[in-house]
């Protein structure tokens, strides 16, 4: 059941990103590369950084569960954050505030992450990452 459960999480979650710094992104871009990706070429790169990303909060999801009001219904977070050239994790925005906490020290936990590159040099990335998180009853 838990398989099922992560599968669900995973396809109503999507994740956007956006450059901060201005350049056209091209051949010589890079996503930021999370622990596990480094095999895959850039549009997977993409895929499996969303993937991994959504895995790590469903993982850490129970200290979540106290804000399901109603266990029908899958609490919804939106998380804006951004990878640094450093690839430290800064979370900008987490929507509902309230739950900002949480999804800070579940993000903390994250694997080393290494920044987004254009040309060669590592750059800042934004990111939205839209979750949605059923529990059981």
């Amino acid at each position: 059941m838990k398989p099922l459960k992560l599968l669900f999480c995973l396809l109503l979650t999507s994740c956007t990103i956006k450059e901060t710094a201005y350049s056209p992104i091209k051949d010589n871009h890079s996503p930021p590369i999370y622990s596990g990706c480094e095999q895959y070429g850039k549009e997977q790169l993409k895929r499996c950084f969303q993937t991994k990303i959504s895995q790590h909060i469903y993982k850490y999801s129970d200290t979540l569960k106290s804000y399901a009001s109603d266990k029908e219904e899958p609490i919804k977070i939106t998380v804006f954050f951004n990878i640094e050239k450093t690839g430290i994790v800064k979370i900008t925005s987490v929507k509902p505030e309230i739950m900002k906490q949480d999804i800070v020290d579940i993000l903390k936990r994250l694997p080393p992450i290494k920044p987004a590159m254009n040309n060669n040099k590592p750059v800042t990335a934004e990111f939205r990452l839209p979750i949605r998180i059923q529990f059981s009853k």
